[in-house]
Parts: C-alpha cells; sequence; structure tokens
C-alpha cells in the first residue's frame, strides 16, 4: 500500500487487513501510524517526521531488522513492535524485530514499547526509562524468542542485594 502521495497525512490506521508493505516515505506530516494485525513485512518510513508520537506495529510478519529505523523520531510516545497472537507465533508469522535497543536511546519521550516475541536481546540499560510507563517484552509463547535474555537479566538484577550492582 503506498501512501506516499499523500503528503499532508497525519494519521494513518490500517488494521486487520492482509497488507505485506506500507509505503509513507512522502508523509513528512505524519503524527500516528496505527497498522497492527496485518501481514507487513517492511514499511518504508518518512525520510523525515518529526511529529510522530505513535507506532504500531503489533502483530505482522516483519523481516529481520534492528531498530535503528526508529531513531529519526525524537517525540515517539508509543512503539508497539511486537506479536502477542500465539496462533500467529505457531504459524510462524512474528515480527522479526532483533539487536539492541540502544537504537532507542535519543527516544526520551517514549512512554509505551511493546517488544513482545521478538529477538530483542540487549540494551536494556541505554533504554530511556524517564517517561516510560508501560514495557512488555514477554515471548508469548514463542520460546526460542531472545526476548528472554532480557527478562533473565531484569531478574537477576531484581535479585541483588541492597547496595549490589550489575557490575559486582
Amino acid at each position: 500500500m503506498n501512501l506516499s502521495t499523500f503528503p499532508n497525512l497525519e494519521e494513518i490506521v490500517v488494521e486487520g487487513h492482509f497488507i505485506n508493505c506500507l509505503v509513507l516515505a512522502g508523509c513528512s506530516r505524519l503524527r500516528k501510524i496505527h497498522a497492527s494485525n496485518n501481514l507487513l513485512r517492511a514499511v518504508v518510513f518518512p525520510h523525515r517526521a518529526p511529529e510522530i508520537e505513535d507506532i504500531l506495529l503489533t502483530n505482522n510478519n516483519f523481516c529481520e531488522q534492528n531498530l535503528s529505523s526508529f531513531t529519526r523520531f525524537p517525540r515517539l510516545h508509543r512503539l508497539f513492535l511486537g506479536t502477542d497472537n500465539a496462533a500467529r507465533i505457531r504459524q510462524g508469522i512474528y515480527n522479526r524485530w532483533y539487536g539492541s535497543l540502544i537504537h532507542l536511546l535519543t527516544l526520551t519521550r517514549l512512554q509505551e514499547l511493546d517488544i513482545n516475541a521478538t529477538d530483542i536481546n540487549s540494551g536494556l540499560k541505554f533504554l530511556p526509562t524517564g517517561d516510560l510507563i508501560f514495557f512488555t517484552f514477554g515471548d508469548k509463547g514463542r520460546n526460542n524468542a531472545r526476548v528472554n535474555i532480557l527478562r533473565t537479566e531484569i531478574e537477576d538484577y531484581l535479585a541483588l542485594e541492597e547496595g549490589e550492582t550489575m557490575e559486582q
């Protein structure tokens, strides 16, 4: 679905369809992208869209990629990249984001983050938590999801005695 010829588009809501590609290259005024529950393999984001606050891409089928494409959206409040639909996961349909959270370091306005069932497995210390009120990162039945490494890291951190740090 190519919407690049809609330069004044501020919100896109396309959920529950079978689209596999979304092209938003010319949409520099976008504030919200809601495209969950499709079969998206890729989204071509606008090169410059400084007003984007919401990117909701839950339950799609994204190809393997890291989070670097989100660094250009400094006003991002909500970023939902996970998969929480167990039936889709059993069929091999899930979002394949991987790597480190370091790419989100500059997203200091981030309030909600969903990376369920992804292969994002590092960089927890780089996640800006000042405004973060919702963070979900379970495997949702995808037992080999590398996001479980983050859960283990947090469990280890919470098990520390008072005054200890992870570095000790």
